[in-house]
C-alpha cells in the first residue's frame, strides 16, 4: 500500500488520530519510513505548523519513537542504562524524523537527557559530539551508573 501526501498527513499527523490504531505497528512503521510517493517538504511544512506538544501526540511521533526504543533495546545510547527518552540532537530537520531518525535522534536515559540539555543550554548548538562540559557530566553520570 502506498499513501499520498494528503493521506499520510491525515493518517499520521492528525492530533489523536485513531484511524490506524487497528493496523499492526509494523504496517504503520513501514508506511511512515518507506512511503516513496509522499512530498517530504509538505510533510515537514505540516509538522512545523503543529505545537511541539501536539507533535508529540501524533501517531507519526509515537511510531518513530517506539521504533527507536526497540532498535536500541531500550538502552541509553550514551551510558547503556535503561533509556526511554528520545532526544533531538537539533531541530534543523524537524519534520523529517522519518528520514533522518538515525542521524538526528538519540535514545537516552533521563540523566543523560538532562546532561545533554545542560550542554545545549550552554552552547545553544549540538554539533554531534560532546563538548568538554557535557563530556565531564556524562563521565560523572557513568561513574554513578556503573558504581
Amino acid at each position: 500500500m502506498e499513501l499520498t501526501t494528503e493521506e499520510y498527513i491525515s493518517f499520521f499527523l492528525s492530533i489523536n488520530q485513531n484511524s490506524w490504531i487497528i493496523a499492526p505497528f509494523e504496517v504503520r512503521l513501514t508506511l511512515i519510513l518507506n512511503s516513496k510517493k509522499i512530498d517530504n517538504d509538505k510533510i515537514t511544512e505540516h509538522i512545523k505548523t503543529l505545537s511541539y506538544k501536539d507533535f508529540l501526540n501524533t501517531d507519526y511521533w509515537n511510531i518513530i519513537s517506539k521504533h527507536i526504543r526497540h532498535e536500541y533495546n531500550y538502552k541509553c545510547q550514551i551510558c547503556k542504562a535503561p533509556g526511554y527518552v528520545i532526544h533531538h540532537k537539533d531541530y534543523n530537520r524537524h519534520g523529517q524524523e522519518h528520514i533522518y531518525w538515525k542521524e538526528d535522534l538519540l535514545l537516552v536515559c533521563p540523566d543523560c537527557h538532562k546532561n545533554l540539555h545542560s550542554q545545549s543550554n550552554k552552547s545553544k548548538e549540538y554539533s554531534g559530539g560532546l563538548n568538554g562540559n557535557s563530556r565531564t557530566a556524562v563521565i560523572n553520570h557513568l561513574a554513578v551508573v556503573k558504581g
